[in-house]
């Protein structure tokens, strides 16, 4: 092989990144993942004689996806090297720091040791305060044995109840707070009826696991209760979403629409307003007075092409009865051109 082809697939690493952070472990496995993939996509490209110093733009998932980690550890342990100057971020473009000597070493403590440390602490001041009542107590007043109330004869058990006691006022306090934090019951079967209608008429799942349940019921109280959105507006503008090629395979979660509401809305031209809306408004082109079925439904097929012009998005009731009037008026015409033969 010629050295012209030797030279075209390879990226220079120096040699002190070699030897003094990859050999000598600074970086564990999940860093070291990541950080060889940003020095390919960075230093792996030369333009005009001179490397490449930055990556390209990349989102969390494309990395992920490139490397084959899973999202959350993934974004876990780029937030992490960011955090420790381990890697450079501008926008979504990341640069390899080489400089070992300016990373910044993080006390690693999880949220559970903080909180089990913290609540040790109050624990053992309120065991204190109560050990000294119950000795001034003891020292103060002859201990008496009965059958029902025996006497402590050692402060360990003291120590045992008081302990036990703190424990079961933790757990209390937390059940209280857990309920607090949930949704009333008309809020959740609202939110369960959106959410399992976003499956099956836009995903085409009938039958989703409980996690994504339990996520999308997030989205779906954010959009009801949080923004204010009326059920049929945030359904139009899935309707309306899912049609678009691009979309199509990435519009997966509810809160897609938080995000993107105000750029979609704009985009759209969406009015927060149904098709009875419109046809109040439309009182020329209200087909509901008409008593005739056949005649209800040619009004009806005026009516719907109108209001599409006006960019009014409809329901799948609606347009279910937009199909049936179809076939109705065509079954009439056959049953018209037979007689008249």
């Amino acid at each position: 092989m010629d050295r012209k082809n030797k030279m075209i697939n390879f990226t220079p690493i120096n040699n002190d990144i070699l030897i003094d952070i990859f050999a000598k472990g600074k970086l564990n496995q999940s860093e070291m993942r990541i950080a060889l993939f940003i020095i390919r996509n960075s230093v792996g490209y030369s333009f005009n004689g001179s490397r490449q110093q930055w990556t390209r733009e990349f989102t969390v998932s494309e990395i992920a996806k490139a490397i084959e980690m899973d999202r959350g550890a993934c974004s876990r342990t780029i937030n992490s090297m960011i955090k420790e100057g381990k890697i450079l971020k501008q926008g979504n473009r990341y640069q390899f720091n080489e400089h070992y000597e300016e990373w910044k070493v993080l006390q690693k403590v999880t949220p559970s040791v903080a909180k089990s440390h913290s609540k040790c602490c109050k624990l053992q001041q309120k065991v204190l305060q109560k050990v000294t009542v119950s000795v001034a107590n003891c020292n103060s007043q002859p201990l008496k044995s009965t059958d029902k109330n025996k006497a402590i004869s050692h402060p360990k058990d003291t120590l045992k109840i008081i302990y036990k006691d703190n424990i079961s006022k933790d757990i209390s306090l937390k059940k209280e707070n857990a309920i607090k934090k949930k949704m009333t019951e008309e809020q959740a079967k609202h939110c369960f009826s959106l959410v399992m209608w976003f499956s099956k008429e836009i995903l085409n799942i009938d039958a989703p696991d409980r996690l994504w349940i339990a996520r999308e019921m997030k989205h779906a109280y954010r959009l009801l209760y949080k923004m204010n959105l009326p059920e049929n507006v945030i359904k139009n503008i899935c309707t309306w979403r899912i049609k678009d090629n691009f979309w199509r395979n990435k519009f997966h979660s509810l809160g897609s629409i938080a995000t993107h509401f105000t750029d979609w809305m704009s985009e759209a031209k969406i009015k927060p307003l149904s098709f009875t809306d419109w046809l109040d408004n439309h009182p020329e082109e209200d087909y509901r007075k008409e008593q005739n079925k056949y005649v209800r439904a040619s009004r009806y097929l005026i009516a719907f092409k109108r209001a599409r012009r006006d960019n009014i998005l409809f329901t799948s009731e609606e347009i279910r009865k937009n199909t049936v009037a179809i076939k109705m008026m065509k079954q009439e015409t056959k049953k018209y051109l037979g007689g008249e033969r």
